[in-house]
């Protein structure tokens, strides 16, 4: 008699239906909240990999000081990376002599310093910083227009004769600079130091 209660207990412990997994619930969340870890981890690395790119585009510059095209930094058309020698930068300053502002980039490290050179109508070669005490927070610099500089956050605007001789306020901000002769060939020389000055603005 005891022997057949035991054996229909048995059977009943064999047939009776799965009980379900209590931690089923708690899995689903632990698999979520491991899926919103691994994609934010990836969006870090993608944004880090870009802003890397961004900035390290200088490393292709070749040897000998010869400009290289630089990744735009801060949603402008690139500027070309200017290379020091002997902590001075030199341009020849016949590139100037149209009249036209150009715009250069130097690296710091990883740090970025844009300046402009340009030659007024009075002929004289000036150089300022890509940036000024009010508006530098925008990072979008200056941009020219005939014999002006236009900041392009404000939209005021300056004589180019008067660049390196106001600063202040909204004025591009004044970057020493000078006139030298390379050989046969007038350059402009600009003082890595001076540059280093205006890392402030960016």
């Amino acid at each position: 008699m005891g022997n057949k209660v035991s054996d229909r207990s048995s059977k009943r412990e064999r047939f009776a239906p799965a009980k379900p997994a209590q931690k089923k619930g708690m899995d689903l969340r632990s698999r979520a909240i491991l899926l919103v870890a691994a994609l934010a981890v990836i969006a870090i690395g993608i944004s880090a990999a870009l802003t890397m790119r961004r900035l390290q585009v200088a490393g292709a510059a070749t040897e000998g000081g010869d400009a290289a095209p630089l990744a735009a930094t801060y949603g402008h058309d690139p500027y070309p990376q200017v290379m020091a020698e002997n902590g001075v930068v030199r341009l020849p300053a016949a590139d100037f002599a149209d009249g036209q502002a150009r715009h250069y980039t130097y690296m710091d490290g990883e740090q970025p310093i844009e300046f402009f050179v340009v030659q007024s109508a009075d002929g004289v070669i000036r150089a300022a910083f890509n940036a000024c005490d009010v508006c530098y927070l925008s990072k979008r610099g200056y941009r020219q227009q005939g014999d002006t500089m236009v900041c392009v956050n404000c939209g005021l605007v300056f004589p180019t004769d008067g660049i390196n001789e106001e600063k202040g306020g909204c004025n591009p901000a004044p970057l020493r600079r000078e006139i030298a002769e390379d050989g046969s060939v007038q350059v402009v020389v600009i003082a890595v130091a001076d540059i280093l000055e205006g890392a402030r603005f960016f």
